[in-house]
């Protein structure tokens, strides 16, 4: 029986249905399609050229390909592990690849490789990798793409980054693909959501279709993410014409990190007995030819309703689903547990444990417009339980969630009071602003009610 996957586009706002999983999703136990052997060649796709593959059927990891990729100074990024090339780390078993993490007593090894073999990097074309990622708090696994000369266009992210996929341990229903590029940093992210089974109790293909003007992103063969909206930049110089940063090589590189600012640090739950990121193959496809001549889509703006307001359901008239971030998505980090509502025209946020950021306890609509000279109003009404704090921006979470509208603190009463907020938007014209009430790292789990909530236009 097929199974049914719902794809979300975290950056437009957008909700795929009508995915299903293909047969490639279902041997639990070899990791390897029926019919593989020991040797076998990567099949052939119509219209493409194979460029280069990994089965991953040898005994010892093919160096023709692949090098290892050994941690030469600090783990960025929050990071935890050292990356060696230990074959404790890396290490191929039953016709696969594991990168593996451990904990020791001075710490955490993890595995990390890169094919930047002779010939292995390459411009646009088809990436698919089959792969189980591994279940735990703190495990971040990754198939990533960086260019092989990262002074064409400056240093990341001026550089790009292209990642077929990106998986948390703690979130094993979801998988995330990004483009990364431009100063400052921006990204177009889509995450897929599958309604049963994880990507860790299971093998599952993902692919990335590169292209001179638009990147796709499937989960067994169904797509869940493209962008045809990218540019690289350097202050004070002219912007390379589109595709670039993304129309010079790239190299595939594969790793399995632990802790992070995104993936946390890992708990008493992780279990690192099982903290293996098992590939079954990497392939590499190119179409005959590719149409370089293509113009950049710099996206489509929401219009605003009838009453000018451009925020969805915002008198909360609908009991819209939170969790799926289709218009509104509420959201925890961290340590931070709470819950959200629909009822009587009013939003209602309960709070278990505030965390330890300010975002740990979370509200936001994105898909909102920010155009550059313009200015807009943000409005709404709250009150709570008791006297208590929350704080309300409007960010840019495609660029690198700079502020549109800086980070304000809110005090909430008893009393239902009106606030509003007006800014001017002074930066690039962008498609997918977002408003955020921040409800965490406070001294009050006091519940937060929230209504009629505006963003309008003001000239």
């Amino acid at each position: 029986m097929k199974k049914r996957i719902l794809c979300l586009l975290t950056a437009a706002g957008m909700f795929l249905t009508g995915c299903g999983s293909s047969s490639g999703g279902n041997e639990k136990d070899s990791g390897k399609k029926s019919g593989s052997s020991k040797g076998a060649e990567a099949p052939m796709i119509q219209g493409y050229e194979r460029v280069w593959y990994d089965e991953f059927d040898g005994d010892t990891l093919n160096e023709n390909i692949w090098s290892y990729k050994p941690s030469e100074e600090e783990p960025t990024n929050g990071e935890l592990q050292s990356y060696t090339a230990n074959e404790s780390n890396v290490y191929l078993q039953d016709g696969n690849l594991v990168l593996r993490a451990r904990k020791g007593a001075n710490g955490y090894t993890s595995g990390r490789i890169i094919a930047d073999q002779k010939g292995k990097d390459f411009t646009f074309g088809k990436v698919v990798v089959r792969a189980k990622i591994p279940e735990g708090k703190g495990l971040h696994t990754a198939v990533r793409m960086f260019p092989t000369d990262d002074s064409v266009y400056g240093e990341w992210p001026k550089s790009g980054e292209l990642d077929v996929m990106e998986a948390l341990g703690s979130k094993v229903h979801s998988c995330y693909g990004t483009a990364v590029f431009g100063e400052p940093q921006t990204s177009k992210q889509g995450t897929c959501e599958l309604a049963r089974s994880s990507f860790s109790s299971e093998f599952h293909e993902f692919t990335m279709e590169w292209e001179p003007g638009v990147i796709s992103w499937y989960v067994d063969g169904n797509l869940y993410h493209k962008t045809d909206d990218w540019f690289t930049h350097t202050p004070g110089k002219e912007d390379p014409a589109f595709p670039a940063p993304f129309n010079q090589n790239f190299q595939v590189q594969l790793e399995l990190a632990v802790g992070g600012t995104w993936a946390g640090e890992p708990n008493d739950s992780t279990n690192f007995d099982n903290a293996e990121f098992v590939i079954d193959y990497v392939r590499v496809y190119q179409q005959h030819e590719y149409d370089t001549n293509v113009e950049r889509n710099v996206g489509v703006f929401r219009n605003a309703d009838s009453t000018g307001n451009f925020i969805v359901n915002g008198d909360f008239r609908d009991d819209e689903k939170l969790d799926d971030e289709w218009y509104w998505a509420f959201q925890t980090f961290t340590t931070g547990k709470g819950a959200a509502s629909i009822a009587d025209n009013t939003l209602t946020i309960t709070t278990e444990d505030p965390g330890s950021l300010d975002y740990s306890i979370q509200l936001v609509q994105a898909g909102l417009p920010a155009r550059q000279g313009k200015k807009y109003r943000f409005s709404f009404d709250a009150w709570s339980d008791e006297t208590r704090t929350m704080i309300v921006d409007v960010s840019a979470p495609d660029h690198d969630f700079g502020r549109y509208m800086q980070d304000t603190k809110v005090d909430l009463t008893q009393t239902k009071q009106h606030y509003s907020f007006e800014f001017s938007e002074d930066k690039r014209d962008d498609t997918n602003a977002r408003i955020e009430f921040n409800m965490g790292k406070s001294d009050s789990a006091a519940n937060i009610y929230i209504q009629n909530v505006r963003y309008e236009l003001v000239n």
